[in-house]
């Protein structure tokens, strides 16, 4: 294979240390983010649900709804204990080097955020659930290897396609296979998404080939806004949660306090304080699934009114509390946050 990393390595290129500063930069953030859920007090070898979704898993109800999209990135910074994460750096050391050489710095970084997002994307539509890890983008930088080794058509690039194709149907097997028992799955459908990004996208780094001094600025640029957005998103979210509680221990632990946080929320959205609805019902929204916090808040209500309408739109405002913590009104205070919600639902005629 040809390679370009001196050539390409663009602006991160001289700020990062290194031959290969895109992957040690990933693999650093990966380390970190590891490192924080560690200290955050649960057991290295398997980490919470709670705690994920705490700290940014993705899941459709909230990535896709527009609640927290962020976590079409966070999610790939972390993984579900120790195993995992070891497994996922130890690839990304190998197959990451090998993609940024051949690419370039800011190819593959570019590369390497956009297959995490498609990929999140490809596992919140396919209903699969909670999915954490860096493998959506690490299997887009596969795609694009091996695009890469089968247009050289030399032998030597032939020789790592079926590399590389090997190690996709390798990973294809084993995700199957975990799949049909009862432990941990594999998120299949990230995969593939991540897969597909990454070919389509080694396609055009391989047709344009040698871009304009111009063009190569502009893919540092974008690189660097994309790395940095992405390392963002996740430390602005860890802001954005600092006073959902920490819940750490087994289910039954936190299906406990996931009751009294629940007790709390509702009793707030009963007696109107919205504002204080705000924090036990974030809380609340973690240790359960979004569908089941709509389905507890809508029986609730309706319990006490007995109007199912009126109890749906109640939900329905609840809801919409949830998802107006976006750091969008971050600069509102509490009372402005809940006037501009209520103008909002009113505008939308959600009530």
């Amino acid at each position: 294979m040809i390679h370009h990393s001196e050539e390409r390595t663009g602006l991160l290129g001289f700020l990062l240390p290194g031959q290969h500063p895109g992957t040690t930069l990933m693999q650093l953030f990966c380390v970190g983010f590891f490192v924080l859920q560690a200290i955050q007090g649960q057991s290295i070898m398997s980490f919470n649900g709670y705690a994920l979704l705490r700290n940014g898993a993705n899941i459709a109800e909230l990535s896709l709804s527009g609640v927290e999209p962020w976590r079409l990135m966070t999610y790939a910074f972390l993984h579900g204990g120790l195993i995992h994460f070891g497994f996922n750096i130890y690839v990304l050391s190998i197959l990451g080097k090998f993609v940024e050489s051949r690419f370039g710095t800011s190819r593959f970084l570019i590369l390497y955020v956009i297959s995490a997002v498609i990929a999140g994307i490809a596992s919140a539509l396919s209903g699969t659930g909670m999915s954490v890890g860096a493998s959506g983008a690490i299997t887009g930088a596969m795609g694009a290897g091996i695009v890469a080794a089968h247009l050289h058509g030399t032998r030597h690039g032939i020789a790592i396609r079926n590399q590389l194709l090997f190690w996709v149907a390798l990973n294809a097997f084993i995700g199957i296979g975990m799949n049909s028992g009862s432990g941990a799955k594999v998120d299949n459908m990230a995969h593939l998404g991540g897969l597909l990004t990454g070919g389509a996208i080694g396609y055009l780094y391989v047709f344009f080939d040698k871009p304009k001094k111009n063009i190569r600025f502009l893919e540092s640029i974008l690189a660097t806004m994309l790395t940095v957005g992405s390392v963002g998103s996740m430390i602005a979210h860890q802001i954005y949660v600092r006073n959902v509680p920490v819940i750490s221990g087994t289910g039954q632990e936190i299906q406990i306090i996931a009751n009294q946080l629940w007790d709390q929320c509702s009793e707030a959205i009963d007696n109107n304080e919205f504002e204080q609805a705000i924090s036990p019902c974030s809380a609340f929204r973690y240790s359960v699934s979004f569908n089941t916090l709509s389905v507890q808040l809508t029986e609730s209500l309706y319990e006490e009114t007995g109007n199912l309408s009126a109890a749906r739109r109640e939900q329905k405002l609840l809801l919409a509390i949830l998802k107006e913590q976006s750091p969008l009104f971050s600069s509102f205070s509490p009372r402005e946050r809940i006037i501009h919600l209520r103008q909002t639902i009113q505008a939308s005629d959600i009530l």
